[in-house]
């Protein structure tokens, strides 16, 4: 696929978070009880190394360190296998105190949304790549809905390549992020049509 289909495919997924065309910087946010932050940007490999890998969405966990950092809430909640050997120690090393991280284990948005309808928040900063964002809410929205979702999004991935202008010239790097963006939108049309 070519960077003039992420037009079509990923720049509606993000645009709505976008003010004025551009990213919203964290002090623009609300304070909030706490501060989700979305598995799938960090994982590990004990057999090969025992550093964690930032995949390409670990701008969550830097979205996330910034509005603690912010003072937009003192408590995160980071979801996800393996979240306290991966980003623990980043969140850490961007100066969050452990005592302030919590987990919670998720295999995928539905079971995230449906752990923090279990805690006693009633408004939270919900952070993950922007592009994911429209079906993370949805969920969010139908799984926990006594509490007030602030969508925090980072990563606009899709937005910077549109950033560039038309091309039709083929990259590789843009067929992954318009697989990915398809891949949502089946996602979002599918759980409206089962509501």
């Amino acid at each position: 696929m070519t960077p003039v289909m992420t037009w079509v495919v990923g720049v509606p997924l993000e645009k709505e978070f976008l003010i004025k065309d551009m990213v919203p910087v964290v002090e623009t946010f609300p304070e909030a009880d706490a501060i989700v932050l979305l598995g799938g940007s960090m994982g590990i490999e004990n057999k090969l190394s025992p550093y964690a890998e930032m995949w390409t969405s670990a701008d969550r966990v830097w979205q996330a360190a910034r509005l603690y950092k912010a003072d937009k809430a003192r408590k995160i909640i980071s979801t996800g296998n393996g979240a306290v050997d991966t980003t623990l120690p980043l969140l850490r090393d961007f100066g969050v105190s452990g005592n302030d991280v919590g987990f919670m284990d998720a295999r995928n948005t539905e079971e995230e949304a449906r752990g923090i309808a279990k805690k006693e928040y009633k408004k939270v900063l919900l952070v993950t790549s922007a592009w994911h964002m429209k079906r993370a809410r949805l969920m969010f929205e139908k799984y926990a809905p006594g509490i007030e979702i602030i969508c925090a999004p980072s990563d606009f991935e899709n937005s910077v390549v549109a950033a560039r202008g038309f091309s039709l010239v083929p990259d590789p790097n843009v067929f992954a992020l318009n697989s990915v963006a398809l891949h949502e939108w089946v996602g979002i049309f599918g759980y409206m049509l089962l509501r």
